[in-house]
């Protein structure tokens, strides 16, 4: 179990496993588009020993501070800017183990948001109005962050 574990953690796998998932899911649901994000802002708190952000109290959050890991379709260009601010307006407790959703009225999209790690956020976004109770949505996005997390391939490691 832990050899299969881990093998589907290993990136070369990643388009067999992950990407059928993510594209049966996206068109299920017809979603607009499924991205992961990553945020690489200078108010995160992790430090690396390579380079770091400085560490400036007032430095504006920009579009370069939020990468996208991975995008299906296509990367929501249209939207981006709304995905990010969204973003940067949640706090990684709100986020932790459980789905958000919003709806933008002005530009009528709805956005939902689950943490796969600290600064790694999974995005689905619609073209319209979902409900915030959309049960398959929620259920998927956290089914897909725990397997992106390697959460079962840690616990398998564990010593007895």
């Amino acid at each position: 179990m832990v050899r299969s574990a881990l093998q589907c953690c290993r990136p070369e796998n990643f388009k067999q496993v992950f990407f059928g998932l993510i594209q049966s899911f996206q068109r299920k649901i017809d979603a607009q588009s499924v991205c992961i994000v990553l945020k690489a802002s200078p108010h995160c708190n992790m430090r690396s020993p390579g380079y770091n952000f400085p560490s400036d109290e007032h430095a504006q959050i920009n579009l370069d501070h939020y990468l996208t890991i991975f995008s299906y379709p296509v990367k929501p260009l249209s939207v981006w800017p709304c995905i990010l601010m969204q973003l940067s307006n949640m706090t990684t407790e709100e986020l932790y183990d459980k789905v958000i959703s919003h709806y933008d009225v002005k530009v009528g999209i709805t956005l939902f948001f689950c943490q796969i790690e600290p600064n790694i956020f999974l995005v689905v976004t619609f073209e319209n109005k979902k409900p915030e109770k959309e049960n398959f949505v929620k259920e998927f996005l956290l089914d897909i962050a725990v397997q992106l997390s390697c959460n079962k391939v840690f616990a398998a490691l564990k010593p007895n």
